[in-house]
């Protein structure tokens, strides 16, 4: 070979260099995805319907993958029309909180060893507000008026360990079956019921604080007699 020769194949042999290395080089796109109910949602009930939806052709197979901050997700079906994905799934077993889910999209094809992918993520944090039953009856108490410990009635507040249950108590000059109370902090705002505790005028809410997040809270309400906030603290 002569060196003119070399010289008109070094430009070749390095665009196909070239074209050999971005056909190695595995294609990923990213696939529009949306979750139903949307993030912000207050969830009340002890299970909740799930709708993901992905954009993508519909003759590559595809799987979906769900998980949860609290509780279990489990499909029910997968389908796909006009290249619109449309998963169904059921969350149950949740705490009351803050929770998020996500629901993984993915679509491979190509070389086995590097393939493309088509990936896409659905994902809302709700709000979880899970009713409680009305306690046992218990023997008539009377007590002052306001928050009871382990609330507070001054900042800083009580300090409990995250994911523990906290008794939110206040003593009410109301006689309602129950006071509506409203909890601030970190993770937003989340708003329900106390009940009375027998005859008396003590009222009760258990908050389970597991997934909310550590911080400082208040705690309000509409009970008659009860003036000014309460605190408390996890951490």
């Amino acid at each position: 070979m002569t060196a003119t020769t070399a010289s008109r194949l070094a430009p070749v042999v390095i665009g196909l260099c070239v074209l050999l290395a971005g056909a190695a080089q595995a294609h990923n796109v990213t696939v529009p995805a949306a979750l139903t109910p949307p993030g912000g949602s207050t969830i009340t009930a002890a299970s909740t319907q799930l709708t993901a939806t992905f954009v993508s052709d519909c003759g590559i197979p595809a799987t979906v993958s769900a998980t949860a901050t609290s509780g279990t997700v489990t499909a029910a079906q997968l389908s796909c029309f006009g290249a619109l994905w449309t998963w169904n799934g059921t969350w149950s077993g949740y705490a009351s909180g803050q929770q998020t889910v996500a629901v993984t999209f993915l679509q491979q094809h190509g070389n086995p060893a590097n393939p493309d992918q088509h990936v896409g993520v659905a994902s809302a944090t709700y709000i979880v507000i899970l009713p409680q039953p009305a306690p046992s009856p218990r023997a008539e108490r009377i007590c002052r008026p306001g928050w009871q410990p382990p609330v507070r009635t001054s900042a800083p507040g009580h300090v409990t360990r995250a994911g523990a249950t906290l008794p939110i108590k206040f003593c009410s000059t109301g006689s309602a079956a129950s006071y509506r109370i409203t909890i601030q902090g970190p993770g937003g705002t989340m708003t329900v019921e106390a009940h009375r505790l027998g005859n008396g005028n003590l009222y009760q809410y258990l908050l389970r604080t597991r997934g909310m997040r550590p911080g400082d809270y208040t705690v309000t309400t509409d009970a008659p007699g009860v003036y000014g906030p309460g605190y408390f603290a996890l951490h």
